[in-house]
């Protein structure tokens, strides 16, 4: 599709396009009888080969990661995307004829870098290509200036020079389907004009059943609500559609071939969620150019993406060289993103307002005791080293991984006498916190034994000592569960759900996964034989609620001991072998840290 599309004269479409819908569309815009259906033809002809010519042209230009002095023909690049729809039924390289047997009018969310503007615009030429729907395409952002409205947009865009139109021309051929609007970016609307544009577009839809209607924004739940209008999702990249991307990215063709080498063997396993997002499958490629190669572990890739992004930004060019709009030094720079990733990891956002983002700047600023202009610090994020995504009026990172790994660099070097006490904090209100504790934990593991998980795992320790039996079970129950649910299910019988746990359990969870793996593998693997349904329908015919179900709160799991002891025999958090694993796991913490010390002490002796 795209070959054929870059070789395509859009001269040659516009004629096709216009051939096909003047006389219908002529009539229904102008009005009059079969005499001045010529005339229309002429006059309609004219105003729409100009107005199509032109926007054929300015939608089928994009600026990229790679080429943004200039803006890159769509076709060169674009891969054709697959949508997936609520019922999990996937469309494979959605075109506009494909589209439209699926759904009339449907929203198209997806996330940062997805390339959703980038679909529409590649639908806008096919529509054009292939049907007779005259496309429309509205950038909804233009609502927010003051006076302005869904309505007002599409009347602007309707007002074609030498074309007066008749009374009610527009709404008649919206009845007959006659256009197909294309509005991008629902979630560049400001909050205060949000519902007035989901309205408008709702109306439309109401009113004109025959008109096709996409839209395209970031996931939000009032989308649930607009009846008649299907929700589908941007899918990943394929690995098939990876390698056709890069091939037809206009790049050193050595550091391509090696790069997909590379993706072939190896990184498609390890960086999947990176190289299946477009604009992270650049960033990795950019990186990769500069230094051969694609680190196993997460940390030196975050660490290679912004040396490779800054360096490339402030390389030599015709004798002079080019500074960051900041004008900020490069340790400078990082202790700012550092604590700017900290302050939005810890209030749980990814995506902020323009508002949201310059108070943060501002924090930043302040707690890495670095002067600094915050517009030209977030120029500097989004333009020259891609960490942030500028998406309409929000502000989003290009991954969340990157907040992630620059949080916990921010830990890691917080003062001693804090850093404790906030890694401790992380861990219990955080549901990511694995993430952040692998990132640090891969930079300096000793720090994060040191103060984090000896001492949790010494609590665990000294909560058991002097236990036994069934008192010792229900001590490591109550270490990591808050709370243990029975649900009858209609399909199961019986499902044991953990729904609520303690603070601490992200800690047994990273230990479990991180240290000793193969003695874990093998206690999952002997558990994973057990039957627990049939023990969770045993205990539910002696004990439930008028559901049938069971919730035992930790306050009451002393009370619920034979519960607990036969839940220790068919599911492994609970059980003894789990228990033991993780003392002798903090035992081997505390030998190794004791060897170093000594070995340290007997170097400076």
């Amino acid at each position: 599709m795209a070959d054929e599309v870059q070789q395509l004269d859009i001269n040659e479409v516009v004629a096709s396009l216009v051939a096909r819908t003047a006389q219908g569309l002529g009539q229904t815009l102008l009005g009059g009888g079969k005499s001045v259906l010529d005339e229309a033809r002429v006059r309609l002809g004219s105003a729409f080969t100009r107005y199509l010519d032109e926007q054929l042209k300015r939608r089928s230009q994009i600026r990229t990661l790679l080429y943004r002095d200039a803006p890159q023909f769509i076709y060169n690049f674009y891969v054709p995307q697959d949508l997936q729809f609520r019922n999990d039924d996937v469309l494979k390289n959605v075109g506009a004829v494909s589209l439209l047997s699926r759904a009339k009018h449907c929203v198209i969310v997806g996330m940062a870098g997805m390339g959703k503007s980038t679909l529409l615009r590649h639908l806008f030429v096919d529509f054009a290509k292939t049907t007779n729907h005259v496309p429309l395409f509205i950038e909804l952002k233009g609502v927010n200036p003051n006076g302005q409205t869904l309505e007002s947009l599409i009347e602007a865009e309707l007002s074609l020079p030498s074309l007066n139109l008749a009374p009610g021309a527009i709404k008649r051929a919206f009845e007959k389907g006659q256009f197909v609007l294309l509005l991008d970016g629902f979630d560049e609307v400001n909050l205060e004009k949000q519902d007035a544009v989901s309205t408008a577009i709702q109306r439309l839809a109401n009113e004109n059943p025959a008109l096709p209607i996409l839209v395209t924004s970031r996931p939000d739940d009032r989308f649930i609500g607009w009846v008649g209008f299907s929700s589908v999702t941007v899918l990943p990249l394929s690995l098939e559609k990876v390698r056709t991307l890069i091939a037809r990215i206009e790049y050193d063709e050595g550091t391509k071939i090696r790069f997909l080498a590379d993706i072939e063997s190896t990184l498609w396993q390890t960086h999947q969620s990176f190289l299946s997002n477009p604009l992270l499958l650049t960033i990795m490629l950019i990186t990769y150019s500069h230094n051969a190669s694609v680190p196993s572990r997460m940390h030196l890739f975050y660490s290679q993406v912004f040396e490779t992004l800054w360096n490339r930004h402030d390389a030599l060019k015709d004798g002079y060289k080019r500074t960051l709009s900041s004008n900020l030094e490069k340790d400078d720079f990082v202790a700012m993103l550092e604590a700017f990733a900290f302050k939005t990891y810890w209030d749980a956002k990814t995506t902020l307002t323009l508002q949201e983002v310059d108070e943060t700047l501002a924090f930043a600023l302040k707690v890495a005791r670095v002067p600094g202009d915050r517009s030209k610090c977030l120029e500097d994020l989004v333009r020259a080293l891609c960490i942030l995504n500028r998406d309409g009026l929000h502000i989003s990172y290009t991954h969340r991984s990157f907040q992630e790994y620059y949080a916990a660099r921010f830990l890691l070097r917080a003062s001693p006498d804090q850093r404790g006490k906030l890694i401790e904090r992380v861990v219990k209100n955080s549901s990511r916190a694995d993430q952040v504790l692998q990132l640090m934990w891969e930079m300096d593991k000793a720090l994060v034994e040191r103060e984090l998980l000896i001492p949790k795992l010494s609590e665990l320790e000294e909560s058991l000592k002097g236990k036994s039996g069934d008192d010792r079970l229900v001590a490591f129950t109550s270490f990591w569960a808050q709370r243990l649910t029975i649900v009858n299910t209609v399909n199961r019988g019986a499902l044991l759900l953990h729904t609520a746990k303690q603070p601490e359990a992200p800690i047994f969870d990273f230990v479990s996964t991180h240290y000793r793996k193969a003695e874990w593998e093998k206690i999952k693997e002997t558990f994973g034989k057990r039957n627990a349904d049939e023990v969770s329908r045993g205990i539910l015919a002696r004990r439930h609620d008028d559901n049938g179900n069971l919730e035992i709160d930790a306050a009451d799991f002393e009370g619920n001991r034979e519960i607990i002891r036969e839940l220790a025999g068919v599911r492994f958090h609970h059980s003894t072998e789990a228990m033991d694993l993780l003392l002798r796991i903090l035992d081997d913490m505390r030998r190794e840290h004791k060897e170093r010390s000594v070995s340290l002490d007997e170097l400076f002796s």
